[in-house]
C-alpha cells in the first residue's frame, strides 16, 4: 500500500514539475520586455478567443497605429481592442473589439495605454494560468512535493535499514 502511495505522490510531483516549467515558458518573454495578458471575453474573437494567451509589450502613444491592438487600462481590468481611430491632437484612441458591433463608448486616453499587443496567441493557456495561480492550487502543488520528497526519505531510509539487517 505504501509503495502504491509513493508511486501516487511521484507521478503528481512530475505534473507539478511540468506545470512548473510551463509557468516558466510562459514568463520567459518577459526578459524581452512582454508581459502575458489573459483573454476574458470574446469582444476579440476569432483572432483573441476567450481563454487564450498573449503578450504586450510597453509602446508609447507615437508608436501606436490605426490597426494596431493595444492592450489598456479600463477601470481596474486590462482590455485588449484594436484601434480604430488615433487623435492625435486629444491623445487618444477610438478602439472597437473585433467582435464587437459598436466602438467602445470612452476613447482610451494616452495614460491608459499599457502596450501593444502581440500576435502570438496560445489559446486555451489563459484558462490554465487562471486556475493555477489560485492559492489553494499552489499551496496543493508545494504539499504534493514535500510528500513526495516525505515518501521517497522515508522509503530510501527502510531500504538502508533492511539492507543493515540482511548484512548485519
Amino acid at each position: 500500500m505504501m509503495k502504491l502511495i509513493q508511486r501516487l505522490f511521484n507521478i503528481l510531483s512530475w505534473i507539478v514539475v511540468i506545470v512548473i516549467i510551463g509557468y516558466l515558458a510562459v514568463a520567459s518573454p518577459m526578459l524581452f520586455g512582454n508581459r502575458p495578458v489573459v483573454v476574458l471575453t470574446g469582444s476579440m474573437e476569432p483572432t483573441y478567443p476567450v481563454g487564450s494567451l498573449t503578450y504586450y509589450h510597453p509602446a508609447t502613444f507615437e508608436e501606436i497605429e490605426n490597426g494596431d491592438v493595444i492592450t489598456f487600462r479600463a477601470g481596474e481590468s486590462l482590455v485588449t481592442h484594436r484601434v480604430k481611430e488615433k487623435n492625435d491632437l486629444s491623445r487618444n484612441f477610438i478602439t472597437k473589439g473585433d467582435n464587437n458591433e459598436t466602438q467602445d463608448i470612452n476613447p482610451v486616453e494616452e495614460a491608459d495605454l499599457i502596450g501593444k499587443t502581440s500576435k502570438i496567441v496560445i489559446p486555451y493557456l489563459g484558462y490554465f494560468l487562471t486556475y493555477t495561480k489560485n492559492i489553494c492550487v499552489i499551496v496543493a502543488m508545494g504539499m504534493i512535493l514535500l510528500m513526495s520528497y516525505l515518501l521517497d526519505t522515508m522509503d530510501k531510509k527502510q531500504r538502508r535499514k533492511h539492507e543493515k539487517q540482511i548484512t548485519g
